[in-house]
């Protein structure tokens, strides 16, 4: 799994989830390259609006 300091993988299901929602200045690069790598299209980035 890519970026373990923001997602974690479910071990009973296998799901993914998100533990860093609000990710520091680098892991937002990984947040934004998590975003291209999903194949399904299931992680966005919101902009805050701060």
């Amino acid at each position: 799994m890519y970026f373990p300091g923001l997602f974690d993988q479910d071990e009973a299901d296998g799901r993914v989830r998100l533990i860093e929602e609000h990710p520091s200045e680098e892991q937002e690069t990984e947040a934004r390259e998590a975003v291209l790598r999903c194949p399904t299209g299931a992680i966005t980035v919101l902009e805050s609006s701060d």
